[in-house]
């Protein structure tokens, strides 16, 4: 059972590919043959211990200032006054290669695809934006 909020979306567990041991186990299997994630954090009786409760209370304060941070940036970004853009080439780099990453594993290959090109080279967005920013009114 996923021990934070957010992981509780992970879309199907099944049984781990590891031997059988005392240590928690959790996969996801996302349209694969074999898990995307698969993670042993710590032996099934350190869950009960008192040290774990305060770390346990700690890994849940920061998910949920995570999960309030994002909803703040959507309200933020739903608000009117931001202009939608493209990812920004030059500073989203390693989420562009994630993506790949995570689309790789989801049919089966496993590999580490190159990352985008230097700043040197030319990048989308370097030249007019299309869509500059400007302040929403009731009549745009």
């Amino acid at each position: 059972m996923p021990t934070l909020p957010a992981m509780s979306d992970l879309p199907a567990n099944g049984p781990s590919t590891l031997p059988a041991r005392d240590w928690t186990s959790e996969d996801a299997w996302i349209g694969t043959r074999r898990p995307i994630l698969e993670a042993h954090a710590l032996p099934a009786d350190a869950y009960t211990s008192e040290d774990f409760a305060v770390t346990h209370d700690f890994w849940i304060d920061v998910n949920n200032e995570d999960v309030d941070v994002v909803q703040r940036g959507q309200v933020g970004l739903n608000s009117g006054s931001y202009t939608p853009g493209r990812l920004s080439p030059r500073y989203e780099e390693p989420l562009h290669r994630f993506h790949n990453m995570l689309a790789d594993r989801m049919i089966g290959i496993s590999r580490i695809p190159d990352g985008d090109p230097g700043d040197d080279a030319p990048l989308l967005g370097t030249g007019v934006n299309p869509l500059p920013w400007h302040r929403y009114t009731a009549t745009t």
